[in-house]
């Protein structure tokens, strides 16, 4: 039988033994670091994936607006349209409604009107594409107003228009009439 190692006595006084000495370079010595180090990376991953993802999100939500922007121009170049047809129409009312209408300021509102739809007519979106979302949603907004513009310099030349031609009408009712020598004139009997 092998034989056991002796222990000493509980009560004996021998010499105690040592404990034995940290290891600091150790793993537990690392372990702080290490465990800092963990926590610094997880947090540096996370946000690469969340730059990552917030530029893709940005991208794909620039791309959005910047179909929606193509979208306005293309409605905006539509109503721009319409508008020239509406100029054209109105130019011709009012070259041919001089000395023609009862109300002379009714051709005053018509020229303003013109001129207002000239400017609107002028306006123009830049083609470059957007850089970035602010810039993108200033682009819309800009889109937006600027067929807004169009829609009511469209309507005001319209609403001018038939301003004039109803002066004109009224113009031609007071041209049909007889001339005053032609009327017979009604007096009451008392004064004559």
């Amino acid at each position: 039988m092998p034989q056991a190692a002796e222990l000493p006595p509980l009560d004996s006084p021998g010499p105690a033994p040592e404990p034995e000495l940290a290891d600091l370079a150790g793993a537990r010595g690392r372990r702080p670091w290490v465990f800092g180090a963990a926590i610094v990376t997880s947090v540096a991953v996370a946000i690469t994936v969340w730059a990552a993802s917030a530029h893709a999100d940005r991208a794909d939500h620039l791309m959005a607006l910047s179909s929606q922007i193509d979208l306005q121009v293309s409605t905006t170049a539509a109503r721009s349209h319409d508008l020239t047809a509406v100029m054209d129409m109105a130019q011709r009312v009012y070259d041919h409604s001089e000395g023609q209408v009862a109300d002379p300021a009714t051709r005053d509102v018509l020229a303003r009107a013109l001129a207002d739809a000239r400017s609107a007519a002028a306006q123009r979106v830049t083609d470059t594409p957007p850089s970035s979302v602010t810039q993108a949603q200033t682009l819309l907004a800009q889109a937006t107003s600027m067929e807004n513009s169009l829609d009511w310099a469209t309507e005001d030349l319209r609403v001018a228009v038939d301003m004039v031609q109803q002066s004109q009408g009224a113009q031609r009712v007071l041209d049909s009439r007889d001339p005053l020598d032609n009327r017979t004139i009604l007096t009451s009997r008392e004064g004559s």
